[in-house]
């Protein structure tokens, strides 16, 4: 991309930068969006013409300069639209705008657009395009195609109708402004059209710059800035006439003999008279009562209006005012009559007087207590429902009218108070009644002056303990757990923010969580869940102190601060913890927490930093509590199955012998054979997710409780994937009723894509099942019950396995 130097290249430069400015003033302005986008645009066209023709003459290479070119085609496309937008906008005809002008309006630039960038069709408007050399300056030759010269027929028809419909605006009616914007126009047409004259007879007075786009740039710079000085508003009609056909109010202009001069559309249709039968003729002739009621006034020497009631012959009430009129020497030349149609007011004065005694029967009998002070006598005057809400009886009898004063706020310093001067207020309270009851009203007033100037406080009163109630139970839920009553997360980072401060220190925080949560909602349900976090809440009330702020944090998170506090109180605290869980604990669910804990000692410490310590320390005691050789629990759920019946001891450590002659026998691996004896025990763990009127039922199980049966294996499933202690024997646990054949359950896998864990299981359990006594029935004797095993291999059981269990047997 190479670079010429540009002739005139100030003069551009300052012209650039004055089409700029224009467009930063305009874009800043605050006129109405209407107006201000056709401004932004026209000035945007000028911006566009002067930088794309800088541009276009600098730029050496012949696709930079036909890009330029093209912009420059665009820009007086726009310049025109926008030109022609304004003209109809000014000139009044925006009913133009409808989908089907727009459409027409914009064919033609948008077609420009697509032909001018298009590979294919551009040749329709520029022709044989070639660089040129002159005195050492590169210049674009080009010869125009037809599109080029439809788009400059179409801006230019644009432009003279924008001028025209400028022009034919009606004189008189505007500001005066309006004639600059007019030779703005001019200007603008005028212009080219001398350029274009020049170029017609080969005179070319600024060589190497095109005159025609240069022109018409300095045209749009010119209406711009014109545009940016005229505001909307001064194109506004103001004509006199215009204003009294706008009025609600009849107008009648007479002369000093009293001929009527003029006579407003208001008047008209008050008597639905002709304008033509009544401007010339006598008011007396056409309107004698209007006559007779303003024949006193007419000589009068005074400016000041006369008002009066004027009852007509329509049946209609009006305002009636008489203004004289006097030229520049005072000399009386005649009257103003108006008149204002009050029959409707009228009507509603009498309403108002009839709905008076309607509104003291309102005042008696509604809910609401409504009072009415008077500063002046210091008089109060309540209705029966306040009397009722205050204690007093339903008669008003025996009022304190000094206790009233006080519960509602007018106690004589009270009154003078900045917020009850003007305007209405609200105030919301706790008062005594007068039988020493306690209540909350809510108290609704506004201040008055009446015809004797006399200051009135006018109010309604509520009883709303029974809403302030409700407003502090809100209250207590957004800043406290529903389930244990601590406080939530939300009131927790608030106290953070409210503590972290030096006289705190040290701030020790302290970061618990329940272990194996999930494991016990899981295997023994939600409820058993909440009501093991409800004991740690509980044990957390208990030993820490009343000072110190404990929220729960989440699920099975809780969060305590303990301001003043250091690091070994805050663990003589956390021991007492861990031996209250110790003795909270049952044999079926052990109770157990994970905590961290860190404490802020020096005051440029981050409170962030230190709750992340705590957090971090009670997840590495979280991971030791898992890492044990055999948890607590896993014993639970041992535990769970020998409570429930599930299954014996003895049928436990068949099962556990059993299937570890099989891995034996099999050459299984030690961690294997360890899955393979926690798998023993706890295949069935499914089971205590199942109703006890199922699984313990003596009878035989109907098709929907068998369903419900079968979903034991996933539900043990569950419960194993939710401890990294029984993650290991998961799918043996979903599998273990799965047949070799397929036909098993709940995925129906057939052969080895059922785990061996999952068979070996289902060898073991069934022979120990036929081998020893059931409630239903007797134990089967050995050889029987080998039979069986090798009579389902290969349907049900794996053969292999079946053999090698036989061999052991």
């Amino acid at each position: 991309m190479i670079w010429q130097h540009i002739p005139y290249f100030k003069e551009l430069i300052a012209l650039m930068s004055s089409s700029l400015i224009v467009l930063i003033l305009i874009f800043r302005s605050s006129s109405s969006r209407k107006y201000w986008r056709i401004r932004f645009f026209i000035a945007l066209g000028s911006l566009v013409l002067f930088v794309s023709k800088f541009l276009e003459m600098g730029f050496v290479n012949i696709d930079l300069k036909l890009f330029w070119l093209k912009a420059q085609v665009l820009s007086i496309i726009l310049f025109s639209t926008s030109l022609f937008v304004f003209s109809l906008y000014y000139s009044g005809r925006e009913k133009w705008f409808n989908r089907m002008g727009i459409l027409l309006l914009w064919i033609i630039p948008l077609a420009s657009g697509i032909l001018m960038f298009s590979d294919l069709f551009q040749t329709l408007v520029f022709e044989n395009i070639r660089l040129a050399e002159i005195a050492s300056f590169v210049v674009l030759k080009k010869e125009y195609g037809i599109w080029y010269w439809i788009v400059q027929s179409y801006s230019i028809f644009l432009i003279l109708f924008s001028i025209i419909f400028l022009n034919r605006l009606k004189r008189g009616s505007y500001y005066k402004k309006q004639w600059q914007t007019l030779i703005s126009i001019l200007v603008l047409g005028v212009c080219p059209a001398i350029s274009a004259s020049l170029n017609f007879f080969d005179y070319y007075p600024y060589p190497y710059l095109e005159i025609i786009p240069f022109t018409l740039a300095l045209g749009c710079l010119i209406v711009s800035a014109t545009l940016y000085r005229l505001k909307e508003e001064e194109i506004i009609d103001v004509d006199n006439c215009s204003v009294m056909e706008s009025v609600d109010d009849g107008i009648i202009l007479l002369d000093k003999r009293g001929t009527i001069l003029y006579i407003n559309k208001i008047f008209k249709n008050y008597f639905d008279i002709s304008h033509n039968l009544a401007v010339g003729q006598s008011l007396k002739n056409v309107f004698p009562d209007l006559s007779n009621k303003i024949e006193a006034y007419r000589y009068s020497n005074d400016y000041d209006r006369n008002l009066k009631t004027f009852n007509a012959f329509n049946g209609k009430t009006y305002d009636l005012t008489v203004s004289n009129l006097f030229d520049l020497t005072k000399k009386y030349v005649g009257k103003t009559v108006v008149l204002r149609d009050i029959t409707e007011k009228q009507t509603t004065e009498n309403i108002l007087k009839e709905s008076e005694e309607k509104f003291r029967l309102l005042f008696e009998k509604s809910s609401d207590g409504i009072f009415s002070y008077n500063i002046s006598d210091d008089k109060i005057d309540i209705n029966p429902a306040l009397s009722r809400i205050l204690g007093y009886s339903n008669n008003n009898g025996g009022i304190n009218h000094k206790h009233l004063r006080s519960v509602l706020g007018f106690a004589r310093d009270e009154i003078r108070s900045p917020h009850l001067s003007n305007g209405r207020s609200f105030i919301q309270k706790q008062i005594n009644k007068k039988n020493n009851g306690t209540i909350w009203i809510e108290i609704s007033f506004n201040r008055d002056i009446n015809h004797d100037g006399d200051i009135i406080y006018n109010g309604i009163v509520r009883d709303i303990t029974s809403k302030k109630v409700f407003e502090d139970k809100i209250k207590y839920l957004s800043f406290h757990d529903k389930l244990t009553g601590l406080y939530n997360r939300a009131f927790f980072e608030a106290e953070i923010k409210r503590l972290d401060k030096k006289r705190q220190l040290p701030l020790t925080v302290v970061i618990a969580d329940i272990d194996g949560l999930k494991l016990i909602n899981d295997a023994f349900g939600h409820e058993n869940g909440d009501r093991q976090i409800k004991k740690i809440a509980g044990i957390f009330k208990t030993c820490f102190r009343s000072e110190d702020i404990i929220a729960r944090y989440g699920g099975d998170e809780f969060s305590i601060l303990l301001p003043n506090t250091t690091m070994e109180k805050a663990l003589r605290i956390i021991d007492r913890v861990k031996e209250t869980c110790k003795k909270e604990s049952n044999r079926i669910i052990p109770l157990s927490t994970s905590i961290g804990v860190a404490s802020k000692t020096e005051a440029e410490q981050d409170i962030n930093s230190i709750i992340k310590e705590a957090d971090d320390q009670m997840y590495r005691n979280k991971l030791m509590n898992r890492r044990s050789p055999h948890s607590s629990l896993i014993v639970s759920l041992e535990k769970a199955l020998e409570e429930r019946n599930f299954e014996t001891v003895e049928h436990v450590r068949r099962m556990r012998e059993g299937i570890i002659a099989l891995g034996k026998e099999l050459d299984l691996s030690e961690s294997s054979i360890n899955d393979l004896r926690l798998l023993s025990t706890l295949h069935d763990i499914g089971k205590i997710g199942i109703s006890d009127n199922i699984i313990l039922k003596p009878d035989k199980l109907n098709r929907k409780e068998w369903k419900v049966i079968k979903k034991h294996s996933e539900i043990g499933f569950r419960i194993a994937k939710s401890s990294n202690e029984l993650s290991s024997i998961a799918k043996p646990i979903l599998y273990h009723h799965e047949w070799w054949n397929g036909e098993g359950y709940p995925s129906k896998l057939k052969n080895e894509k059922i785990p061996i864990s999952s068979r070996m299981v289902s060898i073991v359990d069934a022979y120990d099942a036929m081998t020893n006594d059931r409630p239903y029935r007797k134990a089967l004797k050995k050889d029987f019950a080998i039979k069986e095993l090798l009579s389902c291999s290969g349907t049900q059981f794996d053969p292999y396995l079946v053999d090698k269990f036989v061999k052991i047997c």
